[in-house]
């Protein structure tokens, strides 16, 4: 293997490693709003009544611009959900962009070499061996991140 094919193949692996650290974020957070573990930690999350509202002495009133405040940090929280769950997704998207461009580079760049300069089937095997370890690993973070007890 030439020095300037193990740089690119390092590249792709880290490239790899991001896209699957992304791809778990997404997950992660899809199965947390399935099981409401989201919207326990935003419901946890006070703002609380202004003072203005809190110095109100007229009790109807008082819980009239209570309510309205607590129905707009609800719709804060929930927007501020979709903006999170938008931003980790945009992240996915990008780096599997980034992942399949440098893919296809490395395939092209392999194309215009001679024959006895290219990687054969041995070493392909083991980077793609190597790019599944990435994901199983990425995966056994994550997996082993949410089932332990944070300190």
């Amino acid at each position: 293997m030439l020095h300037f094919q193990k740089e690119i193949i390092e590249h792709l692996f880290n490239i790899r490693y991001d896209y699957e650290r992304a791809r778990q974020d997404v997950r992660w957070i899809e199965q947390s709003i399935t099981d409401n573990k989201v919207i326990e930690l935003l419901d946890s999350i006070e703002i609380s009544l202004p003072s203005s509202i809190q110095s109100i002495t007229d009790m109807n009133l008082h819980q009239q611009l209570s309510d309205r405040h607590r129905k707009s940090m609800q719709q804060y929280k929930n927007e501020m959900l979709l903006i999170f769950i938008d931003a980790k997704k945009a992240k996915l998207h990008q780096y599997e962009k980034i992942l399949n461009d440098e893919t296809e580079k490395i395939r092209q760049n392999q194309l215009l070499l001679p024959i006895d300069e290219r990687l054969n089937r041995s070493n392909i095997n083991i980077i793609e061996r190597y790019l599944i370890l990435i994901t199983e690993k990425v995966e056994w973070i994550y997996l082993c991140k949410n089932i332990l007890p944070a300190n």
